[in-house]
């Protein structure tokens, strides 16, 4: 009882903190796999959860994903492949990759400027996990690959979320 106390405690608090400002990138356009683009902006009014990795660990999104997807079907998410810039490569052959190891269903933007990681100054090695409100508006971030404890933290923020108005 008391784990889950504390937990609803740092929800709490990180909800009366200000909220990050995504201004910056809510306009920001990035085309997934098969040219559709789509930006923070088209989402508004929406609980979204934006997923932010390394193009290379994009797997690591898989248990977050249907973690999400089994507890939620009232949000929206957006993968976003961050691609580096060493060793070069092109929007195409990023295509041709996510080709070979995404299944055909699930869309994954492609940010081939980095955006996204290094205006919030997140680290891609691992999943980084932003929690939007409706208002387009930051209200946590979660790094980390999937475990439990953190999922149980996810899921509970986003509940606490989507009960706002």
């Amino acid at each position: 009882m008391p784990t889950i106390l504390c937990q609803t405690l740092l929800i709490l608090s990180l909800l009366s903190q200000s909220p990050t400002s995504l201004a910056g990138l809510r306009d920001v356009q990035l085309r997934d796999q098969y040219g559709k683009p789509d930006t923070l902006a088209a989402h508004r009014g929406r609980v979204v959860v934006v997923m932010v990795v390394d193009a290379k660990r994009l797997r690591n999104l898989r248990p977050w994903a249907r973690e999400l997807r089994e507890h939620f079907d009232d949000i929206d998410t957006m993968l976003i492949a961050e691609v580096p810039a060493d060793p070069p490569t092109t929007y195409e052959r990023v295509v041709e990759k996510l080709g070979e190891r995404i299944p055909d269903d699930v869309s994954v933007l492609i940010d081939m400027e980095s955006r996204w990681a290094e205006n919030l100054d997140l680290d891609p090695s691992r999943p980084n996990l932003l929690l939007v409100d409706r208002n387009g508006n930051l209200v946590a971030s979660y790094f980390g690959s999937y475990e439990a404890g953190l999922a149980s933290t996810v899921v509970k923020h986003v509940e606490v979320v989507l009960a706002e108005p």
